[in-house]
């Protein structure tokens, strides 16, 4: 779907140029989730809920401020490593 993926691309953008907290992708079926999700500095909660991809790029983990990752009835097979450091309790 790409014109999905183009929403999700122009969400991801907006959070870069505006500085966005919060970055919602859910229901977009992707099947893939872009690398340039890396350059939201300033995000600190993502909904990736009901997508289609397995795995997360690892460019993720670039976002130092995340606390937050909602990923309700996705398929996430496994977590880059670099997000581990989220995991608590």
């Amino acid at each position: 779907m790409k014109e999905n993926n183009q929403i999700a691309l122009d969400r991801i953008n907006k959070c870069i140029k505006d500085k966005l907290t919060i970055l919602i992708l859910s229901e977009l079926s992707l099947t893939a989730l872009p690398p340039e999700i890396g350059k939201c500095n300033h995000l600190e909660r993502v909904d990736l809920a009901n997508n289609q991809f397995s795995v997360l790029p690892p460019e993720i983990g670039l976002c130092t401020k995340l606390e937050w990752i909602i990923l309700e009835q996705g398929k996430i097979e496994l977590l880059p490593e670099n997000l581990r450091k989220l995991v608590t309790n």
